[in-house]
């Protein structure tokens, strides 16, 4: 799904791209699909339920994997309030030996990127059968600003890794969030009262896959408190390569 306009972008309704799912034991999922919004200027959304590029359950082998959710207004503000952005790998549910799909990819970039109450979720899909079966990994997150960065405290970005139910097998790995202040002289540009995780996913007896990352570029103190969360995730200065792709979108 693209929809791209030179100017702005104000719709509702729900927006959906999400992998079918599959009731037979050899059968492989779908992907979840790709929804872009694309503006010069402004891009609102109310009324909506979620956007949602999920991969698809499976109760066969391999759950889908999560899609790419891309929102992008380059001089212009993203506004966003009141509901979930989804990119999350499907689960499989019966199985023995079958795999969460890995997490998608959601970014957020424009002049002024504005969220309030909503959950992004790229999250590893589970193994849910008891079996040998391994969780997907987690996904990726990103939000990218060139002027301003608010990011409420009714905000949740998840990027964990998918459960397993084997007892001698961790979950998989956490995925990765960056939150990039492109106005890196002036570091009150951005404002991060919400909350993160990249947690591994747990296994039968709570062992877990390795924890995500999380950079940052032109942050603060009071930002990085609460990226850091009450998990302890450590996090990084964001690379010059991170940095520049958003420059040069």
């Amino acid at each position: 799904i693209l929809i791209g306009s030179d100017g702005q972008i104000a719709m509702g309704g729900r927006i959906s791209a999400h992998g079918g799912k599959c009731y037979f034991s050899s059968g492989i999922e779908g992907d979840g699909g790709s929804i872009e919004l694309v503006a010069v200027s402004n891009i609102e959304i109310g009324g909506v339920k979620e956007l949602n590029a999920n991969g698809g359950d499976s109760s066969g082998t391999a759950a889908g994997n999560g899609g790419t959710i891309l929102i992008e207004a380059p001089v212009g503000t993203i506004d966003f309030d009141n509901f979930d952005v989804e990119c999350r790998g499907g689960r499989t549910t019966f199985t023995d030996d079958g795999e969460g799909g890995t997490g998608g990819s959601a970014t957020f970039t424009g002049a002024t990127v504005l969220l309030t109450n909503m959950t992004i979720n790229v999250t590893g899909g589970d193994a849910v059968a008891e079996g040998s079966g391994i969780g997907g990994a987690g996904g990726a997150a990103q939000i990218a600003g060139s002027t301003a960065i608010t990011v409420a405290s009714d905000v949740v970005i998840i990027a964990d890794g998918g459960e397993t139910h084997l007892a001698a097998t961790a979950g998989s790995n956490g995925g990765n969030i960056k939150i990039v202040n492109l106005d890196e002289s002036d570091a009150t540009a951005l404002d991060f009262d919400g909350s993160v995780t990249v947690s591994g996913g747990k296994d039968a007896v709570k062992s877990t896959g390795h924890d995500g990352e999380i950079c940052v570029a032109g942050s603060n103190t009071a930002s990085n408190i609460n990226l850091v969360g009450t998990n302890n995730f450590p996090i990084s200065n964001c690379t010059e390569l991170d940095v520049w792709q958003y420059i040069h979108l």
